[in-house]
C-alpha cells in the first residue's frame, strides 16, 4: 500500500514537472512571437542609417562633379567603392524593412483568419445554445403540462386502489369478527409481557 502511493505521489510530482515545462515553454513561443513583432515594428517604421550616410556621401559625389579634374583616377575609384559599399547598406536595410513587412502583413492575415474562425465559432455555439435553451424551453413546458392520458390513468388507479383497500378492509373486518377470543388472549399474552420489562 505504501509502495503504491509513493508511486502515486512521484506519478503526480512527474506530471505537474511535465506541465509547468510546457507552460513555460508556451510562454517562452509567446514572448518571443511578441519580440519578433516589435522587432519587425521597429524595423518598419525606423529610417535607415545608410540613407543618411547616401546623403552625407551623395553631397561629397556633387562637389566631387564640379571639380572632377582636382581629383586622381584611384580617389575617384575609392569613391565609387564607398558608393557601392553605401548602397549595398542601403539595400540591406531596404530589404530587411520588406522582410519585416512582409513577416507583419503575414501575421496579419494570419490572426485576421483565426478572428474570423473564432468568430464563426462563437456564432456557431450562439446557435447551438439558443437551440438547446428553445429545447429545453419546449422540454419544461411539455413537462409541466397535465396530460388528459394521464390524468385518466391516475384517476383509474386511484379508483382501483380505493376499491382494493376496500375489499381488504372488509375482508380483514370479517377476519376478526369471527376470531375475536384468539385476538383477545393474544393481547392478553403480549401485554403482560411487554408490562412486566
Amino acid at each position: 500500500m505504501v509502495v503504491i502511493e509513493k508511486r502515486f505521489k512521484f506519478l503526480l510530482l512527474f506530471l505537474a514537472m511535465l506541465m509547468v515545462i510546457i507552460l513555460c515553454k508556451q510562454a517562452e513561443l509567446m514572448f518571443g512571437k511578441e519580440n519578433q513583432d516589435q522587432a519587425d515594428l521597429i524595423m518598419l517604421v525606423r529610417t535607415p542609417i545608410s540613407i543618411g550616410l547616401l546623403q552625407e556621401h551623395l553631397k561629397e559625389l556633387q562637389n566631387m562633379t564640379k571639380e572632377i579634374d582636382a581629383y586622381s583616377l584611384s580617389e575617384i575609384k575609392v569613391n565609387f567603392e564607398k558608393t557601392t559599399r553605401i548602397l549595398e547598406m542601403v539595400d540591406a536595410e531596404i530589404t530587411a524593412q520588406q522582410k519585416s513587412w512582409f513577416n507583419l502583413s503575414q501575421r496579419l492575415k494570419q490572426d485576421a483568419g483565426e478572428f474570423k474562425k473564432l468568430k464563426e465559432n462563437l456564432d456557431a455555439v450562439q446557435v447551438l445554445t439558443s437551440n438547446e435553451l428553445e429545447r429545453i424551453n419546449a422540454m419544461i413546458e411539455d413537462a409541466s403540462k397535465p396530460r388528459l392520458l394521464d390524468l385518466i390513468g391516475s384517476s383509474v388507479w386511484a379508483f382501483i386502489l380505493g376499491i382494493m383497500s376496500s375489499v381488504f378492509a372488509t375482508v380483514v373486518i370479517l377476519f376478526f369478527k369471527e376470531k375475536p377470543k384468539i385476538i383477545v388472549n393474544f393481547m392478553k399474552r403480549v401485554l403482560p409481557s411487554h408490562s412486566a420489562n
